[in-house]
């Protein structure tokens, strides 16, 4: 893992994976909020998450849009509307990239009101980093800022961790190198 976990952007704009990735995970969503941190979403995201016809439902899924809803009601997770410019951008991504509408308006979105970009799509990652935003980022380096900057312990990285795989997320993995990278990162910081 090469990133920083000392430094992370908190205000981001994030695309359709990174929401589940975050909400997956309530002590994650909690000590990121305590930390400071605020997320937006674009109407294209919204709509993805919410209110696009799937083949099949799962119990995760409801969860996860339940918890999305709960959050709207409490304020969190604001819709940031795309302009026409927006869409423009967006369509001259998507002759770059096979990404969706949902990564491509959070990158346009990001890059227009100068917020950072959350991503867990390898793709949409290169692409941000392409388009200059201020800050490309994705949910393991949240969890290794957050254990970095002592808002998060190992133990509560592993109810993350946990968590995020009761809900058949993807990035145990990537969250455990995470975790190892900031103790090992905490370790060799000056006291």
């Amino acid at each position: 893992m090469s990133v920083d976990p000392s430094n992370f952007h908190l205000h981001n704009v994030t695309d359709t994976c990174s929401v589940w990735n975050i909400l997956s995970s309530q002590t994650l969503y909690t000590k990121a909020q305590a930390a400071g941190c605020s997320f937006c979403i674009t109407g294209f995201v919204k709509y993805e998450l919410l209110d696009k016809p799937r083949k099949k439902t799962h119990d995760a899924d409801k969860e996860l849009k339940g918890r999305l809803r709960q959050a709207h009601t409490e304020g969190k997770f604001a819709v940031c509307a795309c302009t026409i410019d927006d869409l423009q951008a967006i369509s001259s991504l998507q002759l770059q990239r096979s990404l969706g509408k949902g990564e491509l308006s959070s990158i346009a979105i990001a890059k227009r009101i100068n917020l950072g970009f959350l991503s867990d799509d390898i793709k949409a990652l290169k692409l941000s980093k392409t388009e200059k935003i201020i800050a490309t980022q994705d949910v393991p380096h949240l969890l290794s800022w957050l254990m970095f900057s002592k808002g998060l312990t190992g133990d509560e990285a592993n109810q993350v961790i946990s968590e995020h795989v009761s809900l058949n997320r993807s990035l145990k993995q990537q969250l455990q190198e995470a975790k190892d990278h900031s103790l090992r990162c905490l370790l060799n910081a000056p006291p």
